[in-house]
Parts: structure tokens; C-alpha cells; sequence
């Protein structure tokens, strides 16, 4: 929530509602059988209902955000630094949650899980796999903007 909170206060307030009515969607794909969507789409039309530019007010913006933040969870994974691990995981998984990426938001759950745990080394290859996912949301937003 801190992206939308960050960019436009009226946004931000408008974003509660929004994330109370996606927050059991987002829950449903962590716990559904196979990979979740890389974007969902119905999250992509709740903040067009908010008035929100998406790709202005919430693309651009977590795009900036997300690629310092998993640059972060690498050396804190890198480091064995679990608690930063849990932290940087669970902002991740927030901003994931909000721009409607199912994968990567059940990817930085499982990191959150794992830092929680006291268990780095057992980190990589879900970080791995959070690259991934990453790196196919950023292709799935790319045609977001080139429709938009």
C-alpha cells in the first residue's frame, strides 16, 4: 500500500477499499493448486474503478520500488540475513498484491515464510523463481502500457 499511499493521497484512501476486496482473491491464489496468473487482471480493472492512471499512478511507481526491493532481498538472501529477508519480502509482497501479481505476491510470501523461519540457505531457488516471475510481469506490464 506505501506505492499508492506515496503517489496520491485520494488514491491511497480509496485504496483501502480496494484492497479489502482483492486481499481474499490474492489469499485463494496461495493457496490454489499450480502457479497463479503473472497479472491479474480484475486487480488492474478495481484501480481503474478508483480513478487511478494505472500505469502512471501505480506500473511506473512499483516497477521503481520493486526493482530496488528484490536488489535488496538478493544481498539480504546473499547475506543470511533473515530478518531482512522477512521484511523486504513482506513490503514486496504488498506492492505485489496491490498491482494484482499473483505469482510473484505468492513467491514473496514464501520468502517472507522462510525468513521467518530463520532459513536463508534454503532461499534460492524461490528467489530464483521470484526473478522469473518478475522478469514476465515486467513483459505483461510492458503491453499493459503499450495498450493504455
Amino acid at each position: 500500500m506505501n506505492l499508492i499511499l506515496k503517489h496520491r493521497s485520494r488514491a491511497g484512501v480509496l485504496a483501502l477499499g480496494f484492497l479489502i476486496a482483492f486481499v481474499p482473491t490474492s489469499i485463494a491464489a496461495d493457496n490454489a493448486v499450480g502457479t497463479p496468473p503473472v497479472l491479474d487482471q480484475s486487480a488492474l480493472s478495481s484501480l481503474e474503478r478508483l480513478e487511478l492512471d494505472v500505469v502512471a499512478d501505480v506500473v511506473i511507481p512499483f516497477r521503481q520500488e520493486s526493482a530496488l526491493r528484490l536488489t535488496a532481498v538478493d544481498d539480504a538472501v546473499a547475506r543470511g540475513d533473515s530478518d531482512a529477508v522477512r521484511r523486504l519480502a513482506h513490503a514486496l509482497k504488498g506492492d505485489a498484491m496491490i498491482i494484482g501479481a499473483l505469482e510473484m505476491r505468492a513467491l514473496c510470501a514464501e520468502l517472507e515464510r522462510l525468513g521467518r523461519q530463520g532459513r536463508t540457505a534454503d532461499a534460492a531457488d524461490v528467489l530464483r523463481s521470484l526473478h522469473v516471475a518478475y522478469d514476465s510481469l515486467g513483459t505483461a506490464l510492458d503491453a499493459l502500457g503499450q495498450r493504455r
